[in-house]
């Protein structure tokens, strides 16, 4: 899947580039700050993207998803024991709805980076206390793209300040992963 290899140029772009302007603008944007406890979560969960990308995640196609599905997994953190999590040989499962090869390459990535990071060990440092933001989703609708959630949550979290739930939650949502790596103003080229 060539989509994952370009989410991986991302990632490591962003891990390289962490002292641009441009990298702290997006920590700001989708975690509330650029301090260094953030960036370290945010780094060290984009190298378990990294990896899961790499070698640790096999594909299945699904022709049952809801119509305003892209993608899903189910975690394993998740007490979704009746579903496969990962395989046999420990490779995550990520499924694929048809609607994910009718999305532009941005979002294809954006959809790639949401789920895995739903795989991410980093995942459940956050997760335990929090309320499920995937029920949040489902209740809206996870149309293609919809950032208002993280960026609520990163705004929340800058006036509230670090360590506050805002900014656990903005750390824990798939949706910031997503927008820190591609903005959709990078879908038209602005």
């Amino acid at each position: 899947m060539g989509v994952a290899k370009q989410t991986q140029q991302l990632i490591m772009e962003a891990v390289t580039h962490e002292n641009s302007q441009a990298v702290k603008d997006r920590l700001v944007k989708w975690y509330g700050s650029d301090s260094f406890p953030t960036w370290f979560h945010v780094k060290q969960s984009l190298s378990d993207f990294y990896g899961i990308l790499g070698s640790r995640v096999e594909y299945a196609l699904n022709k049952s998803c809801a119509a305003h599905q892209s993608a899903y997994v189910y975690p394993n953190y998740a007490e979704h024991t009746k579903h496969l999590t990962e395989t046999a040989n420990g490779h995550k499962i990520l499924y694929v709805c048809d609607l994910f090869f009718c999305l532009s390459e941005a979002e294809k990535i954006r959809a790639l980076a949401r789920e895995v990071s739903r795989h991410s060990p980093m995942k459940k440092v956050y997760t335990s206390s929090l309320v499920d933001y995937r029920e949040y989703i489902s209740d809206i609708g996870e149309s293609v793209d919809n950032p208002s959630q993280g960026l609520l949550l990163g705004a929340k979290c800058a006036k509230d300040g670090q360590g506050s739930e805002a900014c656990k939650q903005a750390l824990a949502n798939a949706y910031n992963f997503a927008y820190f790596l591609k903005e959709p103003e990078e879908d038209s080229g602005k």
